[in-house]
């Protein structure tokens, strides 16, 4: 083989392996659908899904919570989970992704999930339970403070909780119950922020039946 026709070979191979490189080697993203499922006179929050190929790392299914008020209309676009410009994001649970006529996540049947675990109270107090705690925003998803479950089970760290009755209010002040396995069935804990998140306090109270 010619010199010439071996570079012109490897020329040919180059313009391949660049093709190849430009359709699968590169990270993509492919917006879904959105669904709001939750919004009053300041607030408004959506779930977003999308598909993501992340070359080497990841291919599949994924999804944001993202939330706007006047307070977040200075937020930046996040292109890459298509969170529109004056929208924030909030800090949720992993779902699973529900499967319909396809593979692709439902957005629809997500958000009806997390209506379960995400609250708006008043005009701006936004809260969200997670795997690891709580977070509270009560300035309409400009910024987010965090309750962590570590604050109870340093000692039991795989310790399961089930949160619950959470009241919040724009003075900043939220309030929640926690049912761990290890308390007695007529106890729970009783979790409270009177300082907008700074501080928290808890204490074993009875139920009564």
């Amino acid at each position: 083989m010619t010199f010439k026709a071996i570079t012109k070979l490897l020329g040919a191979l180059i313009i391949i392996i660049a093709i190849i490189f430009y359709r699968y080697g590169r990270s993509r993203y492919e917006k879904l659908g959105e669904t709001t499922f939750l919004k009053n006179k300041t607030v408004e929050i959506k779930i977003i899904t999308r598909h993501e190929y992340l070359p080497l790392h990841y291919s599949g299914d994924a999804y944001s919570i993202a939330c706007k008020s006047d307070q977040t209309s200075n937020f930046k676009e996040q292109k890459s989970i298509f969170v529109e410009e004056g929208w924030s994001t909030i800090p949720s649970l992993a779902f699973k992704c529900d499967v319909a006529d396809s593979i692709k996540c439902d957005h629809q049947k997500l958000s009806e999930k997390a209506k379960k675990y995400i609250n708006a109270f008043e005009n701006s107090t936004v809260t969200s339970v997670t795997e690891d705690g709580v977070y509270v925003s009560f300035n309409g998803c400009q910024s987010f403070v965090h309750w962590n479950t570590s604050l109870i089970n340093n000692e039991s760290p795989n310790l399961k909780i089930f949160i619950s009755n959470i009241q919040a209010s724009d003075k900043g002040t939220i309030s929640f119950s926690i049912t761990p396995k290890t308390l007695k069935n007529d106890s729970v804990l009783y979790v409270e922020s009177l300082d907008f998140g700074k501080t928290w306090k808890t204490k074993t109270v009875k139920t009564e039946f």
